[in-house]
Parts: C-alpha cells; structure tokens; sequence
C-alpha cells in the first residue's frame, strides 16, 4: 500500500460524515458516493499538486454529489412500477397471494390515474426523497410540492377507500 492510499484510507472518516450531509443521510448513496469517490481519487493521484488531500477529495465528493443530482434530475422516476415493488415487499403475510395481487393492481391502476404532476412527485416521495429534493429535481417550489403531494394522497384515498 503507498503512503496516498493510507492517507485516502485515513480520511475516509471525515469523508463519511460530508457524505451522509451531501446525501441527506441515506446510508445507502452515501456509502455509494463515498466509494465513487475514493475510485476517482485513487485513478488520478497525480491531480493533487500539492493541495490538502481531505480537501481535494471533498471537492471531488461534491462533484460527484451534483452530478447523481443532476441525473436523477434528466431521468426522474418515471414508472410506477417501483411502487408495487415497495408494496410486495411490506405486504403482510397473512393475505393470500392472489389477494395481494389484486389489491396490487388496483393501487398501481389508482396511482397510475392520478394527474401527471401529482403522480411524479408522489412515486419520488414513497422512494424517500425529501420535499426539497423533490422541489429541486422537478424544478417546482417546496409548496407546489407539497400540494401536489397532498392532493395525490387525497386522490388516491378516494379512490381506494376499502384498504
């Protein structure tokens, strides 16, 4: 191991607390972006010239940061079919199966009847983005988000009473 990577090794520390902060807490990206991370910072070493290391990589951290963001931002979640996958996985046990899939169908068939703008922010907000994520990658205010959001669960209530 050279003494660059020990010191990669060493600062992966305080990587991880500006990871969590730039992912809003989700272990999951942040563990991805800390990785993504130390692959650039390990692939081009020779970039450093001289700066502090926990700096350089930080600004490499934040990059890769805003360039997730922005793709997710091109490619927003677009089909609904990731909302009965969460449904299958928290379903209880004691329906049988082809209840579940019936039930299944008839809240993919409610959400995907729901208006364009509230459907989109609602299948973001049951993958756990944030409001301000969702405001930020849409390009909507806080508020319109949340409205939309609103009116979406006060939709889909109406329309699966029964559940």
């Amino acid at each position: 191991m050279t003494e660059y990577e020990s010191q990669l090794l060493v600062a992966v520390d305080k990587l991880s607390l500006y990871s969590k902060k730039l992912t809003y807490d989700s272990d999951m990206d942040s563990e991805d972006l800390i990785q993504e991370t130390l692959l650039k910072a390990l692939y081009s070493p020779t970039e450093l010239r001289g700066n502090s290391l926990i700096s350089w990589v930080s600004v490499i951290m934040h990059n890769n940061a805003v360039n997730y963001y922005r793709r997710e931002r091109k490619n927003p979640v677009s089909h609904v079919q990731d909302i009965g996958d969460m449904y299958i996985q928290s379903t209880p046990l004691s329906h049988n199966e082809t209840d579940t899939e019936l039930i299944l169908k008839e809240i993919l068939a409610a959400v995907d009847s729901l208006p364009k703008q509230c459907q989109h922010v609602l299948v973001m907000r049951i993958k756990g983005f944030k409001y301000e994520e969702i405001a930020w990658g849409t390009e909507r205010t806080i508020g319109t988000v949340k409205s939309n959001i609103s009116r979406a669960r006060r939709l889909l209530l109406n329309k699966i009473k029964r559940y």
